[in-house]
């Protein structure tokens, strides 16, 4: 456990603690722990997801095959979802290389996830 999670144990409504918890397992790239702090800690809500938690998120749900139905109570947006289908294609499309995806995709997770050395 972790003094992030001791602050959101104390005080779930720590947007701030959560939010570093998150961004923490994004840096990692450790989906499968990003995916067990949104579930566990972040509120579901109408509002649409912020983008690199939608991006993070959506990579989790494609790697467990999630159905619509499981998509749209992640209030996934169409967009996100198109955006990460583009993205795929065009990953496998350039065998591996990261120039052909840096303008469209570089300020992206995918992008980073592929492509960012963490030392």
């Amino acid at each position: 456990i972790t003094c992030l999670e001791i602050l959101l144990q104390s005080n779930p409504e720590n947007k701030t603690a959560l939010d570093y918890l998150l961004c923490y397992h994004i840096l990692n790239k450790d989906i499968p722990s990003f995916r067990q702090a949104y579930d566990k800690w972040a509120q579901p809500s109408d509002v649409r997801i912020p983008g690199v938690y939608a991006q993070a998120l959506i990579v989790s749900l494609f790697q467990e095959g999630a159905d619509n139905e499981v998509l749209i109570k992640y209030n996934m947006t169409s967009s996100v979802i198109s955006e990460f289908m583009d993205y795929t294609r065009a990953y496998e499309e350039a065998n591996g290389l990261s120039a052909p995806l840096k303008e469209r995709f570089g300020n992206t997770f995918w992008f980073y996830y592929h492509f960012a050395m963490i030392q």
